[in-house]
């Protein structure tokens, strides 16, 4: 179920700042642990709505985490479209997945970020929508029961007939393809996970899936699972063909 050559990305400095062409994708990789003046500083950028959630929530490392993660995305969009950080308008989806008003040269700029533990991944893309998916390998969980109650058959018997350790890394694997399919297309996890099968075969990293629900543009996704490190698993899934995917260290 694991991938035969789980290669790990190689992320490249982005020094100049990279432009965004019409077939690329970028990811960014990004630690959320941060100092004291730096997480400020995130937090001057942050619309009162933001500021007004940080506040609630009840721990220090989820709040920091929260703050310099949204502070980080603001970061990065404004490089994009070239526009502070603090000025950058969002609206969100049905399902609350956010997307950008401004436009770059009259083309949508979409967006999408995960977090897990520390770290964190962005992608970015011009008229591509698109969801990530981030989570630690370290992370403990009883992913047998998760299988069978949230998965198809299929993909549950297929972990199932795995060793515990390997079991465990398949499913948090196939766990960010099921979560980063929902989030590109806008629904995030609030679909059924049995609908479509995302995880019967992990031995590859790389597949295409079909989407008979669409009326009109695309009626495919493409899915890239990879490895920002040892300690993590990820995975893009974005709309329509092949797209060159960069990878770079914020």
């Amino acid at each position: 179920m694991m991938p035969d050559d789980k290669t790990i990305i190689e992320w490249l400095a982005a020094e100049p700042w990279p432009h965004l062409e019409s077939g690329e994708i970028h990811l960014w990789w990004a630690c959320l642990d941060v100092g004291e003046q730096r997480r400020r500083q995130l937090a001057l950028s942050l619309s009162a709505r933001e500021r007004e959630r940080a506040a609630r929530l009840r721990f220090d490392r989820h709040r920091n985490r929260y703050i310099a993660g949204r502070g980080i995305v603001r970061e990065l969009l404004s490089h994009y479209l070239c526009k502070s950080p603090s000025a950058i308008r969002f609206e969100l989806g049905p399902y609350g997945k956010p997307s950008v008003l401004d436009r770059v040269q009259g083309k949508q700029l979409c967006f999408n970020y995960s977090d897990s533990n520390d770290m964190a991944l962005y992608a970015f893309s011009h008229d591509c929508e698109l969801g990530v998916d981030l989570e630690s390998l370290a992370r403990k969980i009883h992913y047998q029961r998760i299988a069978i109650r949230k998965f198809s058959e299929r993909e549950s018997e297929a972990l199932l007939e795995l060793a515990d350790h390997n079991g465990k890394q398949a499913f948090l694997a196939c766990w960010t393809r099921k979560e980063a399919y929902g989030k590109a297309k806008g629904f995030g996890i609030c679909y059924p996970l049995d609908s479509v099968d995302l995880c019967t075969d992990c031995t590859t990293s790389a597949m295409t899936i079909a989407d008979n629900t669409l009326l009109n543009g695309d009626q495919y996704w493409t899915l890239r699972q990879f490895y920002p490190n040892d300690d993590f698993v990820a995975t893009i899934v974005y709309a329509g063909g092949a797209r060159a995917l960069r990878y770079f260290d914020f």
